[in-house]
């Protein structure tokens, strides 16, 4: 088996979540989702990981915007 990450999923929409989701757990990932910007940035604060998935379209941030303050208040940011 490869090796495990723990990857932060953030996604509103359910249906693409849990499409996303359920690949990455069968390929023996550890997942972590929330719905919102405002939710990640708060769980962000807690955690460790190895990636985060980001959506374009959340409710209350775009996914460059919620990017660019992760680096602009963290700089826990490194582009791919």
């Amino acid at each position: 088996m490869s090796e495990q990450y723990h990857l932060f999923l953030i996604e509103d929409e359910e249906d693409i979540a849990l499409l996303i989701q359920r690949s990455l757990e069968r390929a023996g990932h550890r997942i972590t989702r929330c719905r919102t910007a405002a939710d990640a940035l708060i769980v962000l604060e807690h955690g460790k990981y190895d990636l985060a998935i980001v959506d374009q379209c959340l409710p209350d941030l775009s996914g460059l915007e919620l990017l660019q303050r992760l680096a602009n208040e963290h700089g826990r940011l490194r582009a791919l």
